[in-house]
């Protein structure tokens, strides 16, 4: 999902899909980083 893609749902009226978009904007960065921990790791 695209920055920007997030940022459109996190002003949703709907909270549900307002705590999703947090949801994925909070893990991001984390997996992101786990997955390049990984790529390090295999080579």
């Amino acid at each position: 999902m695209e920055e920007e893609d997030i940022l459109k749902i996190k002003n949703s009226p709907n909270a549900r899909i307002r705590g999703f978009a947090e949801r994925i904007a909070f893990n991001m960065p984390i997996q992101g980083t786990a997955a390049e921990i990984i790529k390090v790791a295999m080579f």
